[in-house]
């Protein structure tokens, strides 16, 4: 079962109460649609650009059991927070050039479901930032939001 966002941090907060730095996305209240949160609930993710943290490393040696490579921020104060990833996944991370939407990097390799699993991970271990501007609209009761 999820925890609303809400609850999601605060449980994260009290897991790691030792933070003594945090990173924040604020938005106003009249945002636009195009400003929307990253969410792959719907369709939209396929319209994602990712961009990897420059902070990121590729490890490749001395692995996890089943895993061609590990995903570092090496922004991360704590060790234990990395990402192991499978062939199928590296292929589709290898493929991120800042240009191609989630959508055409899956379909190339041909895995959407794959795709969808690992860019969701990718985005929450901060592993990728999106540019989601490209994304379609929301439109709720006439009302863009």
């Amino acid at each position: 079962m999820w925890l609303p966002a809400r609850a999601q941090y605060t449980a994260v907060e009290l897991f790691r109460g030792t933070m003594v730095r945090h990173s924040a996305v604020v938005y106003r209240n009249d945002r636009s649609a195009s400003a929307q949160p990253v969410n792959f609930d719907d369709g939209a993710w396929l319209d994602y650009v990712p961009l990897r943290v420059s902070d990121t490393i590729c490890i490749q040696e001395r692995l996890p059991p089943d895993a061609v490579a590990v995903l570092i921020n090496q922004a991360h104060t704590y060790t234990d927070l990395y990402l192991p990833i499978d062939k199928r996944q590296k292929r589709l991370f290898d493929a991120i050039d800042s240009e191609r939407a989630i959508g055409e990097i899956a379909r190339k390799q041909g895995d959407l479901d794959t795709a969808r699993a690992l860019f969701e991970r990718l985005w929450w271990y901060d592993q990728v930032v999106f540019d989601a501007s490209a994304a379609p609209q929301l439109v709720v009761g006439g009302k863009e939001m």
